[in-house]
C-alpha cells in the first residue's frame, strides 16, 4: 500500500504533470474523497481535466465525473420526444437521435397521440 499522504502532497505541489496510468492507479487506492480529489485537482490544474485528445486523462476524468459530479434531473418526456426518436436497429439495439428540424409529419404524429 502506498503512502497516500505523501502521494497527495506530491500532486499538490509538483509543476509535473503525472501520468495517466499512475494517476489512475492512485485514483483506484484513494480511499478518502480528499484522497481522490487531489488527482481530480492535478488533472484540472495541468489543464488535462475532461480533454478528449489525452484519453488516458479523459478517461479517469469521466470516472471522477461520474464519481463526484454526476447531476441528474427529471425529464419532460413530451418534450424529449419533440426533439428525438427512438430507433431499433436490425440487431435489437436501441438508440437515441435528435429529430430532423424539418421533420414535421413525426411532430404532428406525437402531437396526434398526446391529445388522445
Amino acid at each position: 500500500m502506498r503512502n497516500m499522504k505523501k502521494i497527495c502532497y506530491d500532486l499538490e505541489t509538483t509543476p509535473l504533470l503525472y501520468g495517466s496510468g499512475y494517476l489512475n492507479d492512485v485514483y483506484e487506492e484513494a480511499i478518502t474523497k480528499k484522497q481522490k480529489m487531489a488527482v481530480y485537482q492535478h488533472l484540472n490544474k495541468h489543464d488535462v481535466y475532461g480533454d478528449k485528445q489525452y484519453k488516458g486523462y479523459y478517461a479517469l476524468s469521466q470516472q471522477i465525473q461520474r464519481d463526484f459530479f454526476n447531476v441528474k434531473q427529471k425529464v419532460n418526456w413530451e418534450d424529449f420526444f419533440q426533439t428525438h426518436e427512438v430507433l431499433l436497429d436490425t440487431f435489437g439495439e436501441y438508440s437515441i437521435q435528435e429529430r430532423d428540424p424539418g421533420d414535421e409529419e413525426d411532430r404532428s404524429y406525437w402531437n396526434l397521440i398526446k391529445n388522445l
